[in-house]
């Protein structure tokens, strides 16, 4: 049922939208992943987290992430768990 409502609202589509905005491949797997929440504390996380950005983008501008290299490798050789990736 609910990946059939993704469907219709057409979801997946609007992550791939996302994913093209992402910085480096981290950053697309992550937007690809996303999955939507009902739980509050995680909703009202997530929303601060966006106005903290927001915040910092009108003080500080935007900054470029466009030579970020894929660093999903390297986090591995170090054995790094990781959980969020790079966008921008």
């Amino acid at each position: 049922m609910i990946e059939h409502t993704y469907q219709v609202l057409g979801y997946y589509q609007l992550l791939d939208i996302l994913s093209h905005h992402a910085a480096c491949p981290l950053g697309r797997s992550d937007c690809l992943s996303l999955k939507p929440s009902n739980d509050p504390s995680q909703i009202d996380n997530e929303s601060r987290l966006v106005s903290e950005t927001r915040l910092l983008l009108k003080k500080e501008g935007f900054l470029s992430l466009s030579d970020v290299r894929d660093v999903a490798p390297l986090l591995g050789k170090a054995g790094t768990v990781y959980g969020r990736g790079c966008t921008g």
